[in-house]
């Protein structure tokens, strides 16, 4: 779609509401992930060298999504299942213990703010409503939303399961806009 400059404008002008995602929007969230992901690749390939134990893990998490969701506990849950399957059973409970202790870790991991964030959030906000949409377990989301240090910069957020356009429509809504005064 080509959007002329001043039509553009004319929709900027109509934007009363921005929102933002949290995990690797507003801090960095994925680090963890592939960390955890490379030590649970270094235990479980000394089992079986020739499995792949990030496309064991992968076919888990997609499995899970509908049973646990998305975040840090279903991920940790899926690592688990996955390192007794690759395994055949035969992982150690030290080995178990050191992957659990890892979603342990992920859920306590302080929040590092992205460069220029709370900067872009002040100068946004003295124009537009600001809010927070993001997906995942809610008490990890609102934890880390807490330690996050960011809450005085939302005046709207939201923890959702499903990121569609019955959940934006929702938001939408309960934030008393319609559809072309937001964007995120």
């Amino acid at each position: 779609m080509n959007i002329e400059y001043g039509s553009a404008m004319n929709l900027a002008q109509n934007i009363k509401a921005i929102a933002f995602d949290g995990d690797d929007t507003l801090w960095h969230d994925l680090e963890a992930f592939i960390a955890a992901e490379g030590r649970f690749a270094e235990i479980t390939s000394a089992y079986d060298p020739d499995e792949d134990p990030a496309a064991a893990l992968l076919k888990t998490q997609r499995k899970n999504l509908q049973i646990f969701g998305f975040g840090v506990k279903g991920f940790t849950l899926s690592l688990l299942e996955t390192a007794m399957q690759v395994t055949r059973h035969q992982i150690r409970a030290e080995e178990l213990n050191e992957l659990l202790d890892l979603g342990v870790q992920m859920m306590q991991q302080p929040i590092e703010i992205i460069d220029e964030v709370p900067a872009v959030l002040e100068q946004l906000g003295k124009r537009f409503r600001i809010a927070l949409i993001t997906k995942g377990d809610l008490f990890h989301q609102e934890a880390k939303v807490a330690r996050s240090g960011l809450e005085w910069a939302f005046d709207h957020v939201e923890i959702v399961t499903a990121k569609n356009e019955d959940t934006y429509r929702t938001i939408i809504a309960r934030m008393g806009l319609q559809p072309h005064e937001f964007m995120m």
